[in-house]
């Protein structure tokens, strides 16, 4: 059996020291023998010695050295055997090329793990090759990262797309969870990120997880241009077509047949408008889960709370409210229910939405019954901030100061409805506006949470409806915006899909960042992306296979 290089030199300390062991023991046993043959001859010279006794002694000397001289050769046989044993493991191992390949893959892990460039990489490979332990290194951080010579775009409207393929993506991920059902169940994440400041490119990527056991997204496909495709279809044909496959066909990983099933898309709203071809939600009939018809109130489209007939798979797909839709979505030829299948999603419709909103409200807005002054905003930053020396670790972030609301992130605002804002709003915020808060406070706790969502749905329910409906009373007709309203259809949502962080787009959020950071250069971001990721997918396959 091939060893790794610890336990090679473990091995061979062990057996230079039983070398080291048998010779210690030779010359004891050298030792006695000496002193057996000058105890003989002294005991045969002695005139009064009794013979009987001399007879006795000198047979136990007998024995005693033909036992030494035994051992002696035993010792002999067992330090040849050792020293024969150690050299051979020296030969066999010094070169090992199982050491090599554990090496190269350590180092191709470090660099891709620190996103190292290539030039970098490529300087401290020159640096280690001068050194005779290490000629088996390549000289090129390409030949070390197998980074591929080529990327396979597609040319589609306003831009370039790179298919990475649905069926990789689940196999990768397959293999990185200890144990799948035989239905895989997706959801997938289709949203735009800038790349420059100083450019308009904008990458559009497509990205999917297993819902059961969770998994870490992996990329599907992805679209560069400098702006989104005006043809949702031409962006999304590749990916629907595949996906379609898949979802008839169903997959085989190694001797077990999966069949595969989407979930849902986990999109904010304008992507949800975007990829379905409804109006964005600044239109009228903007809501994709009722028929509700917003007003236009102090320059903006608000809804009113009432209770509206809600939309099916059928009415949509048959476009029953014609003012809904804005073009026919290729999405519709996926066997899911395009309706239930789009949840409103927590990240960007309650942390980025709502309680950001009401932040802006009470801070930001015009002088009304509900603006705090100047010395209620102080007094709840300087409740925040003393929060930081106990915040644990388990928050990504630790609480900012009201001064920097702008630049405050989804973190920071779950943080803040969960958890904060109970405490540091506390006498300082009008009593029926802290009342408000608490409504939603509570339901976004229940709906959070895998056991509370079930035996509280009702309660958490009548909370946000009452929450809702007491917003225009509160803070203004023109308050009520489409993340208030959407609220309303939270609870149905997580009927269907299970709590909130079950289908929330927080993992997919810290994927395109992570993405994002792949860009060393502004030159073909496109394939500058598609090359660190082949890069890292060969690497994880590898290790997976070592």
């Amino acid at each position: 059996m091939k060893r790794s290089g610890s336990s090679a030199r473990t091995t061979r300390r062990r057996v230079k020291q039983s070398v080291e062991d048998c010779n210690n023991l030779l010359n004891d046993f050298q030792g006695i023998g000496e002193y057996s043959v000058s105890s003989i001859s002294n005991v045969l010279s002695t005139p009064h010695q009794n013979t009987s006794a001399v007879e006795e002694r000198s047979d136990n000397q007998f024995y005693l050295a033909e036992e030494q001289t035994q051992a002696h050769s035993s010792i002999k046989e067992v330090k040849s055997q050792s020293i024969i044993q150690m050299s051979d493991f020296s030969s066999e191992n010094t070169d090992s090329d199982i050491e090599e390949s554990d090496f190269s893959t350590l180092l191709a892990n470090w660099g891709t793990s620190n996103n190292i460039a290539h030039s970098a990489l490529t300087s401290l490979l020159k640096l280690l090759k001068t050194h005779s332990c290490f000629n088996y290194l390549p000289t090129d951080a390409r030949t070390l990262l197998k980074t591929p010579r080529s990327t396979p775009t597609t040319l589609v409207k306003d831009g370039e797309y790179v298919h990475f393929g649905l069926e990789d993506a689940i196999r990768t991920i397959v293999k990185t969870l200890p144990k799948v059902k035989s239905n895989i169940s997706l959801y997938f994440n289709i949203d735009g990120i800038p790349i420059f400041k100083s450019s308009s490119k904008q990458f559009w990527p497509i990205l999917c997880s297993i819902v059961d056991p969770p998994s870490n997204p992996k990329m599907v496909g992805i679209f560069c241009g400098d702006k989104k495709s005006s043809s949702a279809t031409e962006y999304l044909s590749t990916f629907v077509n595949e996906t379609l496959q898949l979802c008839t066909d169903g997959i085989t990983i190694g001797s077990h047949k999966h069949t595969i099933n989407v979930q849902g898309f986990i999109c904010d709203a304008p992507a949800r408008a975007y990829i379905l071809g409804i109006k964005n939600h600044t239109g009228y009939f903007a809501c994709g889960k009722c028929n509700i018809k917003g007003s236009y109130v102090s320059g903006r489209v608000v809804f009113n709370y009432s209770i509206c007939e809600p939309r099916t798979d059928e009415s949509f797909r048959n476009k029953t409210n014609d003012t809904h839709h804005r073009e026919v979505s290729v999405i519709e030829r996926l066997p899911i229910d395009m309706v239930k299948s789009f949840p409103f999603e927590y990240m960007h419709l309650v942390c980025l939405g709502v309680t950001r909103k009401l932040l802006q409200l009470w801070c930001r807005g015009k002088k009304s019954a509900y603006r705090l002054t100047a010395s209620k905003t102080t007094i709840i930053s300087s409740r925040l901030l003393d929060c930081r020396p106990t915040t644990p670790r388990e928050f990504n972030r630790k609480p900012r100061s009201l001064s920097e609301l702008e630049r405050w992130k989804a973190t920071e605002f779950r943080q803040f409805i969960l958890y904060l804002g109970v405490t540091c709003l506390t006498d300082i915020l009008d009593p029926d506006c802290y009342k408000h808060f608490l409504c939603l406070h509570v339901a976004i706790l229940i709906f959070t949470s895998s056991k509370l969502c079930v035996t509280h749905y009702d309660y958490g329910n009548q909370l946000l409806r009452y929450f809702v409906s007491s917003f225009s009373g509160l803070y203004g007709d023109e308050t009520v915006s489409y993340n208030v309203h959407g609220l309303l259809h939270l609870p149905e949502d997580v009927k269907t899909h299970g709590h909130l962080d079950q289908f929330s787009g927080f993992k997919f959020e810290n994927e395109l960042q992570f993405i994002k950071r792949l860009i060393r250069g502004k030159d073909k971001p496109l394939q500058q992306i598609h090359r660190r990721l082949i890069e890292r997918q060969q690497l994880d396959i590898k290790v997976v296979n070592t």
